[in-house]
């Protein structure tokens, strides 16, 4: 028997060992970090989820003049954007920022050849229409 043959634990061991527990370390670190930003992640669309849910867009009037479609609306919640889309033989979207919860608010198109008219607010697929 020479030297080498008398050791306990063996040096492939050990860097066996080591090389599992940085591999460990590396799944560990990894792991928490996904399930935090999917944990995040789900919790929003849960949020928004709940505020689309009891969100309501009243459309109070439609109105087709000579030159102009214009609709009246009133969100009963805050909302930043609402898409306002004129449908008829061409659509036509409208942009309308910054919303206040009761306010009615009004959104034209110039054509008359307007039939129906539908409003989407940001984040919440409910599409409200008249």
């Amino acid at each position: 028997m020479g030297f080498g043959d008398s050791w306990i634990i063996k040096p492939g061991t050990v860097f066996m060992f080591a090389v599992i527990a940085v591999f460990g370390f590396g799944m560990y670190s990894w792991a928490s970090t996904h399930l935090e930003d999917t944990g995040e992640r789900s919790i929003e669309e849960g949020r928004q989820a709940i505020g689309c849910s009891t969100l309501d867009v009243d459309i109070e009037e439609f109105d087709v003049n000579e030159t102009h479609t214009r609709v009246f609306f009133q969100p009963n919640k805050d909302v930043e954007n609402v898409y306002v889309r004129f449908r008829g033989e061409e659509n036509v979207t409208r942009v309308v920022e910054s919303v206040s919860a009761g306010n009615i608010v009004r959104s034209s198109a110039p054509s008359t050849n307007f039939q129906k008219v539908s409003v989407k607010v940001d984040g919440c697929e409910r599409i409200f229409s008249q």
